[in-house]
């Protein structure tokens, strides 16, 4: 009996863990300043696996980040936006260098990764004009 209990116990701490990193994972904010719409993803991370090698070996690699946002239905696309961003590392300071490719071209240095990538997202913003104040929105990054 005590077996049969320990593996209910553990089904579901593993189904409510999964559940709560799902939810986590989807955790997108949009936030509205200065007449724009803004967007940050604390727990979206683009840094890792084989770019974030390249990185390390020197290498400079460029990060293609497109946002969507619907209006009404989540199948009604409102306003699309695409940039680019060419990201480098510094392997003796260990702080990564962005440059957003796109008019205006910018640049920031000395950035630990979580910052590099919420540096990003803070370039992408969209200009709600032609949103009706009660219409609801969808984003995905």
């Amino acid at each position: 009996m005590l077996v049969r209990t320990i593996k209910t116990w553990w089904l579901v701490v593993a189904f409510v863990s999964g559940f709560g990193l799902a939810m986590l994972a989807e955790d997108l904010a949009l936030s509205w300043r200065n007449n724009l719409i803004e967007f940050t993803a604390p727990h979206m991370h683009f840094l890792t696996g084989k770019p974030l090698e390249e990185l390390h070996r020197g290498t400079q690699v460029a990060f293609d980040v497109k946002i969507s946002l619907y209006s009404g239905t989540k199948s009604h696309l409102f306003q699309q936006l695409a940039q680019r961003f060419l990201m480098s590392y510094d392997v003796w300071g260990e702080q990564f260098s962005v440059i957003r490719t796109q008019s205006p071209i910018q640049t920031v240095s000395h950035l630990d990764a979580p910052s590099a990538e919420a540096w990003c997202l803070k370039q992408m913003h969209l200009d709600p004009s032609g949103l009706g104040e009660t219409e609801k929105l969808w984003a995905r990054v």
